[in-house]
């Protein structure tokens, strides 16, 4: 039987990428296919989850990013997203005044509670941001437990490769920042890492407005060791995707759209970097351009109903199947 590989992210808002993956799995096996899933998160929402699908969830009473209550997550032995407590999904009203003051404190908050149920590890999942305040929040609320944060290893997954510079021109916007507030953002952001120690044209760093750039200033300061990574590889190695691929006859993988940023830093542009058999893409949305400089053999679009997305992808994902049985069993046919 023709051996598919299954590597989505989550398809934001309609389906996580464990029901993404599975769907899919669903369309080929209907065909005569065998499948291997492997859903992936690139550091932004809902990579925790991806993660540790089936950790023991710990909630933490606390404020989002424009200190209002909210409930934040941590799971397994450290493990959380910062938009669980700091994220865009957890605001309201967006004005500029709200976007400058936003802080990631809640997410220190959420951090503290993990630590002091002794874990020494914080993977810290940075997408989604609501906040551009370089961290602050998040060590103010951290530094309520020094004792313990020479020993405290911080890694870092991040879904863009933003320096601290850029991260207010380049996200603040969508964070409800007007060109005022960009300019003071940037400006904060810049003194912020002159305390740090860190350089404002460092990649990644700028990630969940520059919060690399605290953490970094709290490892110099009380210790500790620091690893600031790309999300879709870290993701990707921890669930063990290229010793999967070795028997894939094509690899599929997906997420709500598939566009020019799909190409730097994203689950599918890392896929498609790595694929070792044919790639065929799913999407939400599919850019022809974009699908072409991954490399894909083929892809397919879904009808823009969210309620029907998961019935959507196998039934997509049933005509990928249909379409590339007979180009398994004979490719030089082709």
């Amino acid at each position: 039987m023709p051996h598919a590989v299954i590597c989505p992210d989550s398809f934001k808002g309609s389906a996580t990428a464990v029901q993404a993956a599975a769907a899919i799995a669903r369309g080929f096996q209907e065909e005569g296919w065998t499948t291997a899933q492997f859903p992936l998160a690139d550091g932004g929402e809902g990579t925790a989850e991806t993660l540790l699908p089936d950790a023991l969830i710990h909630t933490v009473p606390t404020t989002d990013a424009h200190g209002d209550p909210v409930t934040g997550i941590w799971r397994g032995s450290g493990v959380l997203d910062l938009a669980s407590a700091s994220g865009l999904p957890q605001v309201g009203r967006l004005s500029p005044e709200l976007a400058l003051a936003a802080s990631t404190r809640g997410t220190g908050e959420v951090i503290v509670d993990a630590l002091r149920a002794g874990h020494r590890t914080i993977v810290l999942c940075l997408g989604g941001s609501a906040t551009t305040d370089a961290g602050a929040g998040l060590v103010d609320a951290v530094s309520a437990v020094s004792d313990l944060l020479p020993d405290v290893t911080w890694r870092l997954l991040t879904d863009v490769t933003t320096t601290p510079r850029d991260c207010a021109s380049v996200f603040g916007p969508q964070k409800g920042m007007d060109a005022a507030a960009v300019t003071t953002a940037t400006e904060r952001v810049l003194r912020e890492c002159e305390v740090a120690g860190v350089s404002p044209d460092e990649p990644r760093y700028g990630a969940a407005g520059a919060t690399p750039v605290g953490i970094a200033g709290l490892v110099r300061d009380y210790g500790g060791s620091l690893s600031v990574e790309a999300g879709a590889p870290a993701v990707a190695h921890e669930v063990g995707l290229s010793e999967g691929m070795l028997m894939a006859d094509v690899v599929v993988t997906g997420e709500g759209s598939v566009d020019k940023q799909s190409l730097s830093g994203k689950v599918v542009g890392y896929v498609a970097s790595v694929a070792p058999a044919p790639l065929l893409l799913i999407g939400g949305r599919v850019d022809a351009q974009a699908a072409r400089a991954l490399g894909a053999t083929d892809f397919r679009k879904l009808s823009g109903d969210l309620a029907a997305t998961e019935q959507d992808l196998t039934a997509a994902a049933r005509d990928l199947a249909a379409t590339y049985t007979r180009w398994v069993a004979a490719p030089d046919e082709e």
